[in-house]
């Protein structure tokens, strides 16, 4: 069992900028390898 913590701010203003980065990554590990997401 892995658990991956990805990082990054919440709120529009910064949707898809370099301050999400850790989420984009994750949600592209999530969608490439078909796992789940606890949140």
């Amino acid at each position: 069992m892995y658990i991956i913590a990805a990082l990054g701010n919440p709120g529009k203003e910064y949707e898809n900028t370099r301050h999400n980065a850790g989420f984009l990554a994750a949600d592209r590990m999530i969608e490439k390898f078909n796992l789940t997401s606890a949140s």
